[in-house]
């Protein structure tokens, strides 16, 4: 490559050749090298000759100082391209014959200087095809120079020329005047092979030729205007006839300009007229000024304060309000003072009339208290732009500030409002052709952005993919589909509201409430969204624990039903045995009344059993030894009936025992069936009271889940 250092390599082995063999061979390859630009030493063999490297190191010397020439020339190509503002292209034709702007996408190279000319900076801004500069032609010349360059491609006699002027938009999306030349190198038939040009700026160059073309008729175009001035400043029209020293062009425009100037004539009566009625219906009042000897600061200016801005302020005529600066300058707010005197002045002093006089102050009026006032002008110059007359008026715009100030504490009322409640504000402007688009216009504010964790437009910028992307895989076709749902229903019933996840900057997932508000033309198509969204993750998470708490509370009460039911289940088996129990107590009460009256008997039978025996003792002792058998039987008979009155008693005393017993067994159990009733009433109204309080909170919960 050019400006690169060649080295010659001394390290290969190579057959041995003679000198004048590998001389002719470096010189064939250099010859090749030298079409595409490209010089450097080959290797040298290690058996060379001491002359044969001497050699060698003089032609690498030499090959890079020609690198060095070469690129000191390319670069001074280069400055004198940029210095003359040129421009160069070229490319290799097509072998068929096909004019190349015919195919916006066909190769060329343009140079740096071309793009830089046009204010692009490389291939990236300005791609190597032809469409990169045939789009940029203006409009009026894109035709002269597509024909100019057909005749010159296809004339294979080569004779037709390609210069042609024309304008090419710059990168700014200005205009500007370019000469474009090129040549075309053909074969022996005359097909075109490869084509070079360059483009030249000549904006100046062309204005000013043009310019000059002009200069000739403008002296006289000037003469009678300046005539024709003076006779509208005085109320009068004139017509111009003697008109043959000038061009076509300045005929026309001198015509143009007569009928505009008598336009003006017809219309100043009606202005002034006009301009009375609005003084009078409007808010807008006037004031004048005349400048003395062209100096806009000389205090004998002299002032006309109309009686509508008199008025305005409080004043009634010339004698509380005079016409001079100060009844208006002294009135001024002491913060607004400079400001107000500097803008008027450096408005005054600006002869080019580029500085305008819009102004808004505080004004004292006659009541003491200050307004706010907005005030603008205009001002008529002579041809040297020194000041004559300003117009101005002056326009009170108190209730508007205070408006202003209304509407800006409740923007931060509202702003602290979103804030606190986590509430964030986006809109879009619906593109009416197609609504759906990607591509339509979005807002989103900056409590929107800082919900998810951004700052600014640059990190998250207002389109629809900044939000879209970043919702959640399983809510984000069903969001689309239903917000595309809303925005295309003409008769705006579907709601445009909506719960999902969204991801955050750090990558977590929170959840949004979303709430829009269509705006429609009268056809129902939609032309605006302004929506809002809120930040539900802590209700959200908050409805997941109530939900945990819904269902284990749930649970807990069915067990505790469960187990209620298990307890009148136990409580009635246990009034059946208790009822069982009471039966057999009273039962074996009565069966110890029953046995109490069967030892009655059989005390009675003892004691008739002692009776007998006693007597059968005394028929005994009468029978004597004939009766002594007989009583030994009446002794064992009184004997039994002694016994079985001792027992009896016995039995008796332990059965009186046993039915006091059997008597408190019958009124304990006869006092636990009670409790075991009651126990059982209490249980049956404590299952239906717990049943009614889980039917109730089931009911509280749905309430809940709704709202």
């Amino acid at each position: 490559m050019f400006g690169k250092k060649t080295t010659v390599d001394t390290n290969v082995n190579q057959p041995q050749r003679s000198s004048i063999d590998l001389l002719l061979e470096e010189s064939k390859r250099l010859l090749q090298e030298s079409e595409t630009g490209k010089l450097h030493m080959g290797r040298v063999p290690n058996d060379a000759s001491p002359k044969m490297l001497e050699i060698f190191e003089n032609l690498s010397t030499a090959f890079d100082n020609c690198n060095k020439l070469a690129d000191f020339n390319i670069m001074k190509q280069s400055l004198a391209n940029q210095s003359l503002k040129i421009g160069l292209y070229d490319t290799a034709l097509p072998k068929d014959g096909t004019n190349p702007l015919s195919d916006h996408n066909y190769p060329v190279t343009w140079s740096s200087e071309f793009k830089q000319l046009l204010g692009f900076s490389n291939e990236n801004d300005f791609p190597n095809k032809v469409g990169s500069w045939s789009a940029l032609l203006h409009p009026e010349d894109a035709p002269q120079v597509v024909k100019q360059f057909g005749a010159f491609f296809s004339d294979k006699s080569g004779k037709t020329p390609y210069d042609v002027e024309h304008r090419i938009r710059n990168k700014n999306g200005q205009y500007r005047w370019f000469q474009g030349v090129g040549k075309i190198s053909r074969d022996a038939s005359g097909n075109p092979i490869h084509i070079s040009g360059m483009i030249r700026d000549i904006h100046e160059e062309k204005l000013k030729r043009d310019a000059a073309q002009m200069v000739a008729g403008y002296d006289d175009l000037i003469s009678i205007i300046m005539r024709m001035s003076d006779a509208l400043k005085l109320g009068r029209n004139i017509h111009v006839d003697n008109i043959s020293n000038l061009s076509p062009e300045l005929t026309k425009i001198l015509s143009l300009i007569e009928d505009m100037v008598s336009y003006v004539y017809q219309q100043q009566e009606y202005e002034n007229t006009k301009n009375a009625l609005i003084m009078q219906s409007s808010d807008l009042k006037f004031w004048d000024m005349e400048v003395v000897a062209g100096d806009p600061v000389n205090p004998n200016n002299k002032f006309v304060w109309s009686d509508e801005f008199r008025k305005l302020l409080g004043f009634s005529n010339e004698q509380d309000f005079p016409n001079v600066l100060g009844s208006w300058a002294d009135r001024l707010h002491p913060e607004d003072r400079d400001y107000a005197n500097n803008a008027f002045g450096a408005h005054l002093l600006d002869k080019t009339g580029k500085t305008p006089l819009d102004i808004e102050y505080r004004l004292m009026r006659k009541n003491g208290e200050y307004g706010y006032f907005r005030s603008h002008g205009s001002t008529l110059r002579d041809r040297d732009g020194t000041p004559l007359k300003v117009a101005g008026a002056i326009q009170d715009i108190s209730q508007q500030k205070i408006d202003a100030i209304d509407k800006e504490v409740s923007l931060l009322r509202l702003d602290l409002l979103q804030k606190s409640i986590n509430i964030a504000l986006w809109d879009m402007v619906v593109n009416s052709k197609d609504p759906v688009s990607g591509d339509n216009e979005f807002w989103w504010s900056d409590e929107f952005r800082h919900l998810l964790g951004y700052n600014n437009e640059s990190d998250f910028p207002n389109k629809l993919s900044s939000w879209g992307d970043s919702l959640h895989p399983e809510d984000k076709n069903k969001i689309l589909t239903g917000f595309n749902a809303a925005l295309m229903d003409r008769s705006g019933r579907t709601p445009c509201e909506f719960e999902y996840r969204v991801r955050r900057k750090t990558g977590e997932y929170i959840w949004f409430r979303a709430d829009g508000s269509i705006l429609r033309d009268a056809t129902g198509t939609p032309l605006r969204v302004v929506g809002s969204v809120q930040d539900i993750t802590r209700e959200k998470e908050q409805k997941d624990v109530l939900d945990d708490l819904i269902t284990n509370f749930s649970t807990a009460i069915e067990e505790m039903i469960k187990q209620i039911e298990a307890i009148l289940s136990t409580t009635e088996s246990l009034s059946k045995a208790q009822e069982s129990n009471l039966r057999l107590s009273v039962e074996s009460s009565t069966n110890v009344n029953e046995t109490q009256t069967i030892i009655a008997a059989i005390k009675s039978i003892a004691a008739q059993s002692n009776i007998l025996g006693l007597n059968a003792s005394i028929e005994a002792a009468r029978a004597g030894a004939a009766g002594r058998g007989f009583s030994v039987v009446s002794e064992e008979v009184r004997s039994l009936a002694k016994s079985s009155r001792a027992s009896s008693e016995q039995i008796e005393q332990k059965l009186g025992t046993l039915r006091e017993s059997v008597e408190e067994i019958v009124t304990a159990v006869t006092s636990t069936d009670k409790l075991v009733t009651k126990q059982s009433d209490v249980a049956a109204e404590l299952k239906d009271n717990l049943a009614n309080v889980n039917s109730m909170y089931i009911r509280l919960v749905d309430m809940l889940r709704t709202h």
